[in-house]
């Protein structure tokens, strides 16, 4: 999921229950995150 704080994007981890893990500033880096702890990454809008 993708946040906006002022002008810069976060965009945020969650597990399957929907409790967000992480925010981190950049899309690729969220994805890595979710993959090194066994999540299948997604977009949602």
């Amino acid at each position: 999921a993708r946040a906006q704080v002022g002008d810069a994007a976060l965009y945020a981890i969650h597990d399957a229950s929907g409790a967000r893990l992480a925010l981190v500033g950049d899309r690729d880096l969220a994805f890595v995150v979710a993959r090194q702890n066994e999540m299948t990454p997604v977009s949602v809008h």
